[in-house]
C-alpha cells in the first residue's frame, strides 16, 4: 500500500489519500461490447432523463455536437443541447442493459401532449441529432418494420462505449454519505449508533480507503438495515451497498469489463448460502451442490425455480406457506415467470424431506442477511489489512483475479466464524 499515489495510464501521479498499486494488473484488451441482434423485443423507449444529470464528459460531448448544430435563436440553440444530452443518457443506459434504443421519428410522436413534446423535443431537431451522432460513427442505426418504418433503433458504437466506460469510474459528486441506516418504506435514516460502533467504524475506514480508488460507479459505503416492529433492525436486513451494485449482471458483459485499479477481477461469491447457513444453525454441512439434490428429486428442469422456492420459503413462516406459493405463481414483478403450483408443492416437500431441520427456520431470510452483511463486512476489513480492495456484492465480493485464492479463503474462515462450526462452506469464483 502506497500513500497518496494513483495509477493513470501506467503512470503514477500524486493524489490525496492512500491508493493501492499493483504493477502486474492486466486490463481488457477491447471493451466494446457488439450490439445484440435488433429487434422490438430488445429494445426501449426513448425516456425523461431530467433526475439523471450525465457525468462531466457526456456533459462535454453533448456541447460538442450542439456546436455543429447551429440554431439562430437561443431556445433553438437550447433545444438542440436539451435534444443530444436526452440522446446520450439514453443511449448510455442502452449500453447498461445491451438493449437498443427505439425513437419514433413521425411527426405524430412530436405532437402537443405527446411524451416527446412534454420531453421539450421537436421532430426536425431530433432528426438532426441522430443523423449527426450516427455519421460521426458515434451510434449505428437500425431500421424495422412497424409504423412504416417511422421507427428506428440505434446503439452507441467504440467511441461512445468507451466515454461510457470511461465515466464509470469517475469520482462520486453526489449527497450520499457512508454509515449505517434504518429504511422504513422509502425513508432512510441513520441509525442512533455512537461514533466509536465497531461496525460503523469498520465501515467509515472501508470507505476512506475506497473513495480513493479507481472503482467503477463507486459511492459512499453503506449498510442498510430494515425496520421492523417485531424485531430490532439490525436483525432486519443489512447488506452492503455501494452503486457499483447497479452495474448490470444480467444480459450485459459491461462488469466484467469493469476493473479495480487497473486490475482484471474475479467474482466470488457464497454458494447457496441462505441454505448453508440454515443448516449450519444445526451443525450441518450440506453437500457440494445442494440444489441438485433437490432437482433430483422433484425432477424440475429449471434450477433457478428450486432457488425461488427456497428464498420464499425461508422468508415466510410455516403458518405463512400460503403465501409463498401465491406470491410465486403470481408475481408482482413482471420479468420473473410465474411458479406452478405444481411445482412449488413438489419443491417444498423435497425440501422438507432432504433437510428435515429446515421447518425450524422458516421466516429468518432477513435474519441470514444481517449475518451475512457481517461476514462482508469483517472479510472486508481482513482484506484491506492484506493490501487488497474488494466490493460488495449482495452475498458477493469483487476483487482483482490475482487475489482469488487468498480471497475465498479469508471468506470461508469468517464465515465459520461467525455461524460457530468447525467446517468451511463452499464459495464459487467466476473469473472475468
Amino acid at each position: 500500500m502506497k500513500e497518496g499515489r494513483r495509477e493513470e495510464g501506467g503512470e503514477e501521479v500524486e493524489e490525496g489519500g492512500r491508493v493501492l498499486i499493483n504493477r502486474t494488473s492486466h486490463l481488457p484488451t477491447d471493451s466494446f461490447i457488439k450490439p445484440p441482434k435488433a429487434s422490438k423485443l430488445n429494445a426501449f423507449t426513448l425516456l425523461n432523463t431530467e433526475a439523471h444529470s450525465l457525468k462531466p464528459p457526456l456533459k462535454k460531448l453533448a456541447l460538442n455536437f450542439a456546436q455543429e448544430i447551429p440554431r439562430q435563436k437561443k431556445e433553438h440553440q437550447e433545444t438542440v443541447l436539451l435534444t443530444l444530452q436526452i440522446l446520450i443518457k439514453n443511449l448510455q443506459v442502452c449500453w447498461e442493459k445491451n438493449q437498443w434504443l427505439s425513437i419514433q421519428g413521425g411527426n405524430s410522436a412530436f405532437s402537443k401532449g405527446t411524451q416527446y413534446e412534454q420531453m421539450g423535443l421537436e421532430r426536425n431537431i431530433m432528426r438532426e441529432c441522430l443523423i449527426l451522432l450516427v455519421s460521426e460513427g458515434d451510434v449505428q442505426k437500425a431500421e424495422y418494420d412497424v409504423q412504416a418504418r417511422q421507427t428506428a433503433l440505434y446503439y452507441p458504437l467504440n467511441s461512445l462505449q468507451a466515454i461510457y466506460m470511461d465515466s464509470l469510474y469517475l469520482p462520486y459528486k453526489g449527497f450520499q454519505r457512508s454509515g449505517i441506516f434504518v429504511k422504513n418504506g422509502q425513508q432512510k435514516i441513520l441509525a442512533n449508533l455512537p461514533s466509536n460502533h465497531t461496525d460503523l467504524v469498520s465501515i467509515k475506514n472501508l470507505h476512506e480507503i475506497l473513495k480513493h480508488q479507481r472503482l467503477p460507479n463507486y459511492s459512499p459505503l453503506q449498510r442498510i438495515f430494515t425496520c421492523s416492529s417485531k424485531d430490532p433492525y439490525f436483525l432486519n436486513g443489512g447488506r452492503l451497498y455501494t452503486n457499483s451494485q447497479l452495474i448490470p449482471v444480467k444480459g450485459s458483459p459491461i462488469r466484467k469489463f469493469t476493473t479495480i485499479n487497473r486490475e482484471r477481477c474475479c467474482e466470488i461469491d457464497f454458494s447457496a448460502n441462505h441454505l448453508r447457513m440454515s443448516a449450519a444453525f444445526f451443525n450441518q454441512k450440506l453437500s457440494d451442490d445442494p440444489y441438485q439434490e433437490i432437482l433430483n428429486i422433484v425432477k424440475v428442469s429449471c434450477r433457478d425455480d428450486i432457488k425461488r422456492v427456497f428464498a420464499s420459503l425461508i422468508s415466510t413462516k410455516e403458518s405463512d406457506t400460503n403465501k409463498a406459493r401465491y406470491g410465486l405463481g403470481y408475481p408482482k414483478e413482471k420479468r420473473l415467470n410465474p411458479i406452478s403450483f405444481a411445482t412449488f408443492e413438489v419443491a417444498y416437500k423435497a425440501i422438507n424431506q432432504l433437510f428435515p431441520w429446515f421447518k425450524a427456520v422458516r421466516g429468518i431470510g432477513s435474519n441470514l442477511q444481517s449475518i451475512e452483511g457481517q461476514i462482508l463486512l469483517e472479510t472486508m476489513s481482513l482484506l484491506l489489512e492484506e493490501g487488497i480492495i474488494s466490493i460488495p456484492l449482495h452475498d458477493a465480493l469483487r476483487v482483482p483475479a490475482q487475489h482469488m485464492q487468498k480471497t475465498e479463503r479469508i471468506m470461508q474462515g469468517t464465515w465459520s466464524k461467525h455461524l460457530g462450526v468447525d467446517f468451511e462452506t463452499k464459495v464459487t469464483c467466476k473469473i472475468d
